[in-house]
């Protein structure tokens, strides 16, 4: 309908928490529609990058080092690897996997003893899953552009232990890692899109290991500048003349109203992060950005929701 309506010439699903196999779906119907570019690998290329399971075994016969992790196609599986000590000493998570994993999105933190296995869930040929062992070591999670099966812009944020906070910072070995994944795996047609992975840098082996792997924009796509709107579509030739010169910058770190915020946190500062930020448009919300509009509606609503609270709050302590 929107299509039919708006006439729209570019499309680019940017929602990380919406599976991206309903837009490979609905990819060649809007090509048929007259949408000339869809910013969105084709069903085949999202049934591999949006399974681990399947990542990683592109991974292992790359020679591209992985963590240990098992796949199961029945409980016997899991209590197997119960038996065997896989599971002592190491957090592990089970991940859904195959074609039920990439819409589902199934996760669980497995307990280290079975007796305390409780949730129910169906393990099968038809239904199989991942135990994945989440490494000790220093976590990353990054949003990749990547066009005609290339990385042309990246942002890594290192993952903070205590608080999960998003850290933005320069990270060549990521780079590295992510554009040989790129040269070395093949795919039926070139891949176009934004896609997630999660890795980790593994205190044991030094190794950088792939944990999870998302077809759409994470919150790291947050730390983007302007530059990410042109890598996408190029600009009309109005704007080049208006703009011209080098794009030099391909990320920037939060506007100085959020770190003052993080640095400082109050009443005040938090009023002044959610107007600033979410209502004048400072970082998140810019005409140029495919932001998702689940971030008004996860986001932005529950804090203005707390940001009332803590005006009402102030005002009855003066």
């Amino acid at each position: 309908n929107i299509v039919e309506k708006e006439s729209p010439t570019l499309y680019i699903p940017v929602c990380a928490n919406s599976p991206a196999y309903f837009d490979a779906l609905a990819k060649p119907h809007l090509e048929l529609e007259g949408v000339q570019k869809i910013f969105c690998p084709g069903a085949q290329e999202v049934s591999i990058l949006d399974d681990i399971g399947s990542v990683l075994k592109k991974c292992e016969s790359r020679n591209i080092p992985t963590p240990p992790y098992r796949t199961l196609t029945c409980k016997e599986d899991l209590m197997k690897l119960y038996d065997s000590g896989f599971m002592k000493n190491f957090r592990n998570v089970l991940i859904a996997t195959g074609a039920h994993g990439i819409i589902d999105r199934q996760k669980y933190i497995l307990p280290a003893n079975k007796n305390d296995l409780k949730f129910p869930i169906e393990i099968s040929e038809d239904k199989p899953w991942i135990v994945l062992r989440d490494v000790p070591g220093k976590h990353y999670v990054t949003c990749s552009t990547i066009k005609d099966s290339k990385v042309i812009a990246n942002v890594t944020c290192a993952i903070q232990p205590e608080t999960r906070n998003l850290v933005p910072e320069s990270n060549p070995e990521i780079e590295k890692w992510l554009n040989e994944f790129f040269e070395r795996v093949r795919f039926l047609r070139n891949v176009n899109g934004h896609v997630s992975f999660r890795f980790v840098k593994s205190d044991a082996s030094g190794n950088l290991l792939t944990l999870g792997t998302r077809v759409g924009i994470t919150l790291s796509y947050l730390c983007y500048t302007h530059v990410q709107s042109r890598v996408v579509q190029k600009p009309c030739p109005h704007f080049e003349r208006r703009n011209s010169g080098p794009l030099t910058q391909s990320r920037h770190f939060l506007p100085a109203t959020v770190v003052n915020s993080i640095k400082n946190p109050s009443a005040k500062s938090f009023e002044q992060l959610i107007g600033t930020v979410l209502d004048k448009r400072e970082a998140l919300f810019l005409y140029w950005d495919p932001l998702p509009y689940i971030a008004y509606y996860h986001f932005q609503l529950p804090l203005q929701k707390i940001n009332k609270f803590l005006r009402q709050y102030s005002n009855k302590h003066h």
